[in-house]
């Protein structure tokens, strides 16, 4: 288990599943017309995702402006998410 966080494995693994939900969830509401709206599941999915791999610049020591780059893009797809939900879940 030692190996899968200092080679930054376990989160390529963890990536993988997350690309799984997304397709999971799409097909789910392409083919029901219910659940998530597709806009705010992948930005949310995608800030997921580059805090993550962020996580993992940080666990093999890439340079500090990598993990800010990945931080930086969650950021914007957070934005993104929240963006897409203004208005829409007002009752």
């Amino acid at each position: 288990m030692e190996a899968l966080f200092e080679s930054g494995v376990v989160v390529v693994i963890i990536l993988i599943l997350v690309a799984i939900e997304a397709i999971v969830l799409l097909v789910f509401q392409k083919k029901t017309g219910r659940g998530i709206a597709a806009v705010p599941m992948l930005a949310n999915l995608v800030a997921g995702g580059c805090l993550m791999l962020a996580i993992r610049s940080a666990l093999l020591d890439h340079p500090w402006t990598w993990t800010g780059a990945f931080m930086a893009m969650a950021l914007l797809a957070h934005l993104i998410d929240f963006g897409s939900r203004i208005g829409r879940d007002t009752g």
